[in-house]
Parts: C-alpha cells; structure tokens; sequence
C-alpha cells in the first residue's frame, strides 16, 4: 500500500509540472457600487474609502491637498470635496468586486472651482478633477476651471481573471499634476449587458495570461503556422520519450528481479543480491521499520583528495569566466547638476562642427537643449532609462560654433530635492570623430574633466543595460540616502549591490561585482550539495559543471539585479534544512537545531531580497513537520520493538515540541526582524522625514523647519512599521496585477522546453571603410573594418621611374572612414596626395555584434528535464521507493516552478531560475542509480558494451555543456561576433501566434524561438 501511496504521490508531482488552471467566468446586469457621500467615517472620508497624495508620500509635504464629505448646500446634499493647494496628484480611492471579462460603466458628478492643469498626461490632455483608476493608467475625461455639476463617466471591460477594480476620484493624473478644489457625489459602478461605444481595458496589458483560456470568442487571427506544428512535435517527442522510458524501466525491473530470485544460487546468495538491490533502490521514507536506535548521524561532508582537486578547479575556472570583461571601473565620478532654467555656457579652443554628443548622466531626467546663435543642436527628451551609460545623439548641421550653451528644461516633480539634471561627462565630436577640446566649462568643469573615460563606443561593458537601470540605481540611491526609485522587491538585494558600489565605485564592475562572487559561490555549495546527495566525486564534478556552464547562471549572475541573490539564499536555505532531513531519532536536539537555525537565517535573508523565497519557506514548513511526524512514527515503531525504548515516544515528543518554539524563533522572529531591518534606508530618506513634515504642520511648536522635529520611539516605531506595511501592500498590488502582454514574456511551459529566451542587450560594433588608392586618385581596394581593427595591406602597384615609400594614412587602428594613399619618392624626395578623412557611413553587413539573452544550456536544461521525468518514471515503474532525496528535490522544484504556473501576471524564462539547480541534482542523483544498477547487473551477469559506456555518461554530459557554453558564448557574454555567425545559433525557430476576441482585437501575442538580437516580430 505504502508504494503504491508513493508512486501515486510521484505521478501527481509529475502531472503538476504538466498542467494549468483556467479561470471561469458569470454573467449579469446590476449597479455593483453606489455611494452618495452622505456620510464620513474616519479622518473625514467617506466609509470604504481612502486618501493618498503624491505630494504627500513623495515630496513629504502633507499640505498640498486635502479630502473629506462636506455639505455642498444644494441639490445634491454632502459630497466628497477634494481640495489641492499645491500642483499634486491626490485621490480618494476603494476597492470594488467585479466579474472577469465583464463590461463596466464607472460614472460620477463633478462640479470644480478653480482646477488648473499645466501639463498633460499620457493621453495627451490635461488630468483636471476625474474619475479613474488606481494602479493602472486610466482615467475619465478631466474637467477644469469653475464647472458646475456635469456627470462624467468611465467605461471599460475587465480581464479573464480580473475580480476587482480600484476605483477613485481624483485631482491631477500621471505625470499631470493639478491644483484647485472639486466636489464629487452620486458615485456608481454599473455591469452593462451590451455597450456599443468606445471602451477601454480596466486592467493592464493583455486580457490574461499567455498560456490561460479564454471564453469571450477569443480565436487566433495571425500567427506562423509553424506554431502549432512546434507545439505538437514537443507535445509528441515527450510523450514518445516517456513511453520508451517507460519501457525500459519495466524491463529492467524484470532482469533485477531475475538475478535475484535465482533458483540456481542458494538462499544466502539470494539474500546477498535482495539486500544489495534494496540498498541501491534506497530507503522509502515511509518505511518505519526499526530494531535498533539508529547512532547520531555523521553530517561531515568527508571530502576527499579527489574532492578538493574538483571543486578549486571548478571553482576558479568559473572565478575566470564570470570575472573576464565583467565591466569597466573606467567609469565618470564626478558630475555637474542643474536645475530646470538655468543653463550654462561651453566655449571651444576654436571654431568647431558637432556632428554627434555623448552624454553619461546620472539618477536624473535628461530635457536640456544644446543651442548656438546658429540654432538648436540637440534637444533632449529622456526619463531615466538612458543614466550611467553612455548614450549618443546626432547633431544638426548649424555650421561652424565657437561656443554653444545647455539649458536645463526640466527634471521629475516628484523628487523636488534632488536635481533636475546630473550629468557624468558630457563629450562633443567633430566630422572625423575625435572629441572636442573645451576653453571653457563656465563653472560646469566636472562635464568635461574625465574625458579619458569616454569608450570607443557604447556598450554593456560600459554602462548599465536591462534591469540594470532599476536595481543598481536603486543601490546608488540607498547609498546617498536618496527616495527609492524600485520598490517592486524587498531591499535586501538593493543593499548587497550596495556594497560592490561603496567599494569600487559607481561604475559597471562595482554594480555588478557581490551578485558575480555570489554566482562563484554557488559553485562550490553545489559541489557540497551534490555531495550530501549522492557523496561520489565525479557525480558531484557533474552537478556542479552543468551549474557552471548554464547559460541562465552565466548571464544572471552578471547582471546587477536580485535574481542571484534569491537563488543563492534558496540553495542555503534548502541545504541546511536537508542537513536536518538526515537527523533521526537517534540524534540530540543540538545537531537538529544547528541546520535548523542556519536554515531560518537564510530564509530571512533570501525573503528580504525577493518574495519568490517564501515560496521555498512554504517547502521547508512541509519538510519539517513531515520530517516530525515521520520521526514521530519512527519512535514509537522502536519503543514497540524494543521495551528498553518504551519511554522514546515521550521524550521524542518534547523534543518535537521544542524544536517547533525554537522553529517559530528560526523561521519567523528572524526573518521578520532581517527583513525589517532591510528598509532602514527606506526610513531615513522616506518614512522619517515624511512624518517630520506632516507633525510640523500640526505641531508647528516642536521645531522651526521638518528636520529638526524629533520623533519619539513611539512616533519612530509607528513610522518604521507603518512604512513597511504600506510597501507591502504596494508590492502586492503591483504583481498581483501585472498582467501585461510584454514581448519579452513566456510561459512556464516554455522554459521547461528551454524555448524562449529572455533578451537583455544588444550593441552594434561601429564598422568603417579604409580606401587604398594611387597617388593619382584611383582607387585601388576598399575595404570594410571594425572598430579598432586593421586592413589588410594591399600589394602596392607599381610605378615606372618610382621608388613605393609606403601608404600615407592611418590603417592599424580604425577610428574613423580613412582614405590611405600610395606614396613614392623619386630622387630622395617624396611624391603623393595627403591623406584624408571621409564621412562615417553605414554599418556593413558583415557587422559585429555583442548581445546578451538568457536562457538555458540545451545540455542542462532540457537534458535534466528529461532526467527529472526518468526519475519519476523509475519511481513508478521500478519498484523503486520515494526515498529523502527525491522528495526532498520534488518538494524543492514543487515550490520553486508550481506559483509560476497558477499565476496570471507576465512571466519570464528566468523565473525558472531558481529551479534549474533542483533537476540539475534530481537528473544527477538518477544516474547514480542507473550507474549502480548497471554495475550490479554486470557483476551478476557479466559486462556488456552498453553497461562499459553508461559510468562514461557523466564524462560525455559534462563535455557537451562544455562545449555548447563556448558555442553560446557570445549570445550569452555580450563579446562582439559577426552577426552571420549569431543568426546561426538561433537553432530554435522564431514562431509567432497572436490572438483576438470576437471583435477582432488582439489580446495577447505568444512568441516562441530562439532570438538573440530582438525579442522578436
């Protein structure tokens, strides 16, 4: 009973790796929400209803607006009044039940005095008093100026799996502040049955989730047809792979079963093969035989000489790799800031043409103008996006300047105590590509004192690229004590990429350098991992190399985001609490609470980083308490056996109990105490001088200006936990709702399979032309080179009465379009053109280019899905029990892959991270087993060709992860390649499928394939 309870249990993890939830849908008409504003609850607002102000929580000015029911005096009796002083953006908002694929109408009265609005928001128009939604961009109509009362309305359809809208009325918009006083009452939602106007989408992005259904006449409308036959070819090569597996394992439990039960050996020899086999198969964890109390077990990992070769081998091979053109620490460190309006003026050593400006800037909006008295020579319009790299903009052609002036036109609003611009180094070209001296910076020398930093062009070796411009900014800016610009994930991640910061500068290596020793580390706690595992040296050489010599690891432990640190702490965290998986009954509470307590700490740590670890947490609370209940059993199966142990269920029950109080210290007081802890800079630039502020304006006798207010431990408390609470809240809401179509996005199906990259970079390596011409003019070869490379020198012709002297023109070193002359000399006395430079032209086809994608080394990723499936075949089909180890790894994948396919937000293929590292082992633990089941059949039997060749396998599959690393290297590394030879690695091809409801609209666009310099068509 108890194997057939486990091989249903291995079933059931396998068919959850295989399957998908699908939302339903209802129907109805009915006004959902009403609400006059006739009554108020706390603080003044409406009951249900809630106040936020931009001004308030970003700028810690607690006076710019205001909201609470007032009576109007009129028809219309109270009503919400929401008055802004100040330009902000201050909303009255709640939530709303409401049914998925639905369409409502959301409608208001607003009447208005006063409401100005100097700039309009992304829908092109002034924000003004509305009504709209929260945590998405959309909003009503805004009415402005003195308006009486006028009914504005909303109207939208919600999502296949949306249940809820956040609705509000509203003062101001995104990136649209306003000022004024407004008045809104009678506010209703309302499901329309039918609605023939215009609508827009009450959530964001696509309708749900690339791999949900969809009941709303959803049907694909465009797409490569190749689509579906790429679905079905996988679909049916896993099925044909599980069948032979399948096979396989039930003929090689006959063979087992045959060698055993002999009838020619005699019954001690049989008993001699029984004994072994169960040893090989392993021990099932439900399996509470027990005579004896089992000694206290040896946790040491014993590494042998074998061992330690290995792993420091390994270890500094990857040390090389990961290290090798990481990123510059040639980097601007000084920076010039202004504020909108103010402006200052460049003067040149002499008359110059600009043809091109770089620019490195800071944590800052770039809008500036460069201007002469010959006209504008470059405007610039970014949001952050283009800071701490190096970014190139063409200039028009005004002629010859001697002097040009940058004028600051504006910065974020929202951070009002920090500059509007910040500039690294700022840096003008001419026609032949050489930088521009400058006479005189007028007071701005820090944008031109580090020029000997500038590249010799742009790339992610030199600046930040991807997610960089989120996380590593938001270091920098834990660092200065400045607001945090990304709040989507805990701190912890934030702080640690910190550190590389302090210590070697902001500058791409500091950024990037704790997430890249990190990444070196989980090297050798692979190796250790394996070794608990399954203890052989070469085995462990496996686990540990295909880790190394993964793509995904390569690429994301090289980048500065938190991905590297979530996974490092989930490995700890699991390693420890395998460590306490091998305990028994026989060991003291001591050597349970030391993996315990390690366990708990990593936890923490890994929570404060990233929320994904709670999902390990989960996985850890199920192994623990059935690690308990299992000892539990076993105890009382010895004190049955054994009356000398008749007091061991007692006693192993206060243990039990014990170990679950210094558990709630471990996994819940530390984590949370760790992980509050790592919003201390959140405090310090945000929460605190918030609450400065708003105790100022109602205690103005506590201090003369904000900072000098000091807050109580009470009042100090209050802020911290508060302030935590709140960015909790914030972070759920926004991945709960994350649910846009990105081009990027894949489903979890698809990372299984190893068929769609996440792409993070690319950059085009500047080509030139160098032209070989006689001294008359003629041309005689041209040729295409790279940046910093050299021509091949051609044969020079010959010239009758003429001695060759050489080529006047610079070809060893390609910086810019050169033309090279033959010279020749005749009586002593040199003869030919002068050599000239011509204007840069367009990149050649041969190009190269660096680019970055991650993704999975075909020999790791679908290689070890295949293993991971065996595994759960020999399970079922080879009488082999469910031992530790492999619930232990399918508990581990379980928690890691299954919130990845129950979610309906966008999901991308390095949210299998964190799972590659588990069916790495599970693949490695099963060859451990085929190897000893292979070695067992050849001593009872004798050796063949296939069971020589199976110990090669590890050697063999290690090799090709090898040589496909180097294969992949430049896709992975961003190191330059010609682009003929990228196109050929894209062995997975592009397809592209997308689908619409019965309207005809396209609602979300599946992209699968391989692309290496796009995310795709």
């Amino acid at each position: 009973m108890i194997k057939r309870f486990s091989a249903l249990l291995s079933f059931l993890m396998a068919a959850a790796l295989l399957l998908c939830s699908f939302a339903s849908f209802a129907e109805g008409d009915s006004r959902v929400f009403y609400d006059a504003f006739e009554s108020a609850g706390k603080e003044g607002l409406p009951n249900g209803w809630q106040y936020h102000s931009y001004q308030q929580e970003y700028c810690y000015d607690p006076t710019a607006s205001s909201a609470e029911v007032v009576s109007c005096g009129d028809e219309h009796g109270s009503a919400l009044h929401i008055s802004v002083t100040k330009d902000d953006d201050a909303a009255v908002y709640r939530t709303v039940r409401v049914e998925p694929s639905s369409t409502y109408r959301i409608s208001c009265y607003i009447k208005t005095s006063g409401v100005v609005c100097d700039a309009p928001d992304n829908q092109g128009e002034p924000s003004g008093a509305n009504i709209a939604l929260r945590e998405i961009i959309v909003r009503s109509r805004g009415v402005l100026g003195d308006s009486d009362w006028q009914l504005v309305e909303l109207v939208g359809v919600t999502s296949a799996t949306q249940k809820e809208l956040v609705v509000s009325c509203r003062v101001g918009g995104y990136s649209s502040v306003a000022r004024g006083e407004a008045w809104f009452d009678e506010f209703t939602v309302e499901k329309l049955s039918s609605y023939n106007g215009e609508t827009v989408n009450f959530f964001a992005g696509s309708a749900s989730s690339d791999d949900g259904d969809d009941t709303d006449g959803e049907k694909i409308v465009s797409g490569d047809k190749g689509f579906g036959a790429m679905v079905f070819v996988i679909v049916a090569l896993t099925l044909a792979l599980t069948a032979g597996l399948v096979a396989l394992c039930v003929s090689a439990r006959k063979k087992d079963e045959a060698i055993v039960e002999d009838k020619s050996a005699a019954s001690s020899e049989r008993e001699r093969r029984r004994d072994k086999l169960e040893a090989i198969k392993g021990r099932s964890i439900f399996d509470m035989k027990a005579d004896l109390l089992p000694a206290s077990r040896d946790n040491k990992l014993h590494f042998v000489k074998l061992d330690w070769i290995f792993v420091t081998v390994l270890t500094l091979v990857y040390a090389f790799i990961a290290l090798f053109r990481l990123g510059t620490t040639c980097f601007p460190t000084s920076s010039w800031s202004a504020n909108k309006g103010e402006s200052v003026t460049i003067t040149f050593e002499s008359p110059v043409t600009i043809t091109k400006i770089w620019q490195n800037s800071g944590v800052s909006q770039c809008k500036y103008t460069v201007s002469s008295d010959k006209g504008d020579i470059v405007t610039v319009d970014e949001a952050y996006g283009v800071m701490y790299r190096w970014k190139e903009y063409s200039a028009a052609n005004v002629g010859e300047v001697t002097s040009v002036t940058i004028t600051v036109n504006g910065g974020d609003s929202g951070r009002p105590k920090e500059a509007d611009l910040v500039f690294n180094e700022l840096v003008f070209f001419d026609a032949d590509n050489n930088i521009i001296k400058v006479a005189s910076a007028g007071g701005a020398e820090a944008l031109f004192d580090e020029q000997d930093t500038v590249p010799g062009y742009p790339s992610y070796y030199t600046g930040m690229y991807f997610d960089e411009i989120y996380h590593a900014r938001t270091a920098y800016e834990h660092i200065n004590n400045l607001n945090v610009y990304e709040w989507t994930h805990p701190p912890l991640g934030k702080l640690l990429i910190s550190v590389g910061i302090m210590i070697f500068g902001m500058n791409p290596f500091g950024w990037r350098i704790i997430g890249t020793l990190l990444g070196i580390v989980m090297v050798p706690l692979m190796y250790c991992f394996a070794k608990r595992l399954v203890k052989r040296p070469e085995l462990c050489l496996l686990a540990a190399g295909l880790l190394t010599f993964d793509f995904m690891h390569f690429t994301q432990t090289r980048i500065a985001t938190v991905d590297v640190f979530a996974l490092f702490f989930t490995l700890l965290m699991t390693y420890y609490m395998y460590q306490f998986l091998c305990t028994d009954v026989g060991d003291d509470i001591k050597a349970m609470l030391k993996p315990l307590a390690l366990s708990g700490l990593f936890f923490g740590l890994g929570c404060a980083c990233k929320w994904t670890c709670i999902y390990t947490g989960a996985a850890l609370a199920v192994m623990f308490f059935g690690k308990l209940i299992l000892l539990g059993i076993r105890s009382r199966k010895l004190a049955e056996s054994d009356e000398r142990h008749a007091d061991l269920p007692r006693k192993f029950g206060s243990r039990a109990i014990r170990l679950c109080g210094w558990c709630v210290l471990f996994f819940i007081v530390l984590p949370a105490l760790i992980y509050c802890a790592a919003y201390c800079r959140y405090y310090t630039a945000q929460w605190k001088p918030a609450e400065q502020a708003r105790i100022l304006m109602e205690e103005p006798e506590r201090a003369d200006t904000a900072e000098e207010v000091k807050l109580t431990l009470n009042e100090a408390a209050n802020t911290y936990i508060g302030g935590v609470i709140q960015n909790q809240k914030d972070m759920y809401g926004y991945h709960s709702k994350l649910t846009s179509d990105h081009s990027a996005s894949s489903p979890w199906w698809m990372w299984i399979y190893n068929l769609r990259p996440t792409w993070f970079y690319v950059s085009y390596v500047p080509t030139y032309t160098v032209t070989f011409k006689d001294w008359d003019g003629a041309v005689l070869q041209t040729q295409t080179v790279n940046y910093g490379g050299s021509a091949k020198t051609p044969e020079a012709p010959a010239r009758p009465g003429y001695t060759f002297a050489g080529w006047q023109g610079d070809y060893t070193d390609v910086t810019c379009n050169t033309t090279v002359t033959a010279a020749y000399t005749e009586g002593g006395s040199e003869v030919g053109s002068s050599v000239t430079k011509e204007a840069v032209t367009a990149p050649a086809p041969d190009r190269r280019i660096g680019t970055i994608s991650t993704f999975g080394n075909p020999a790791v990723w679908n290689l070890c899905f295949i293993g991971t499936l065996a595994l759960i075949v020999s399970l079922i089909f080879h009488r082999r029990r469910l031992t530790m180890e492999a619930a232990f790894l399918f508990i581990c994948m379980a928690s890691s892959l299954l919130p990845w396919v129950m979610v309906t937000r966008s999901t991308y293929a390095y949210h299998y991270f964190s799972t590659v590292p588990y069916i790495i082992l599970a693949s490695v633990y099963l060859l451990k087993y085929v190897e000893d089941i292979t070695a067992f059949r050849a001593e009872e039997d004798g050796e063949t060709a296939f069971r020589k060749f199976i110990p090669k396998i590890k050697y063999i599959w290690l090799a090709a992860a090898v040589v496909l690393f180097a294969l992949f290297y430049p896709v992975i590394s961003g190191v330059e390649a010609p682009e003929t030879y990228i196109h050929l690695l894209e062995w997975v091809p592009f397809f592209k499928r997308q689908i619409s409801n019965s309207a005809g609209e396209v609602k979300r666009t599946l992209r699968m394939g391989w692309t290496f310099l796009s995310y795709g068509s």
